[in-house]
């Protein structure tokens, strides 16, 4: 009997802990990516298949160009005795946190030097991990994960769903910068509520975002979602910004890295 296929994307907030300008700084090795992050998949065991991750670039260009190498570890937790895993700590630091031990449930190491894209689309990294081999070979670095949530759980997707979670560390100097910065000088556009429209200079920003990205500056204040880029120097929003901002802050995605997990129930 065949099972059933189920996808998730999920798109981690990496720009929670802007006080700390987690995004604008260069990550080094073990530093906190993201912190648990939840999605929901249906009731019961489910074996892990795959992972993608699409990792975004550095100043419009892909920081993992071929030959280069900057893996992740992926860490799976789910509540326990009903209680949601507490903090690993914050964004672009090591870990800290405590408490989070009876929630974790897995590890898979998202190599990109084995399974990434070598560079060919430029802008960004799409690294897929199989976990369904059955070969052995030597070169594939996990092994088949089945993951479940806790029974005592209530989802918050509703009866039928199961809530998961996963943590992201850094293996490696990730650097998610962009230098796609405002150019705006006038104090009554800058204003919070100030404007849908944004004049940028630097980067192009359409080497970096695409329509439907939800962007932060580097302090963390909430810019919006980008509703289109027609130029090298503009960028629209679906709404206008409610934080205020400063001529030269830069853009950052909100998550800049997306991952879509593949399961078999």
């Amino acid at each position: 009997m065949k099972g059933k296929y189920i996808s998730v994307e999920v798109k981690p907030d990496m720009g929670a802990d802007g006080s700390t300008t987690a995004l604008s700084t260069a990550f080094t090795d073990k530093d906190i990516l993201f912190d648990w992050h939840k999605f929901s998949i249906p009731k019961g065991a489910s074996r892990l298949l795959s992972v993608t991750a699409i990792v975004h670039g550095t100043d419009g260009a892909d920081q993992l160009p071929g030959g280069t190498t900057l893996d992740m570890e992926l860490y799976f937790a789910k509540s326990f005795n009903a209680v949601a895993p507490v903090t690993l700590g914050v964004n672009n630091a090591g870990v800290t946190g405590e408490g989070w031990y009876n929630n974790v449930i897995g590890r898979v190491v998202v190599d990109s030097s084995l399974q990434g894209d070598e560079g060919n689309l430029i802008r960004l990294n799409v690294t897929s991990t199989d976990l369904a081999y059955n070969g052995g070979g030597a070169t594939y670095v996990n092994c088949p994960l089945v993951l479940e949530g806790d029974e005592e759980q209530v989802s918050s997707s509703g009866p039928g769903y199961q809530d998961l979670y996963v943590a992201g560390i850094a293996l490696g100097g990730f650097d998610f910068n962009t230098g796609v910065l405002l150019n705006e000088t006038d104090s009554a556009t800058l204003a919070a509520l100030g404007t849908a429209a944004l004049d940028v200079d630097g980067t192009d920003p359409r080497n970096v975002f695409a329509v439907g990205d939800v962007i932060v500056a580097q302090d963390g204040a909430a810019v919006g979602t980008i509703k289109s880029i027609p130029s090298d120097v503009l960028i629209n929003l679906e709404s206008t910004h409610t934080d205020a901002l400063a001529n030269n802050d830069e853009f950052f995605h909100k998550s800049p890295i997306r991952l879509v997990l593949a399961f078999e129930q």
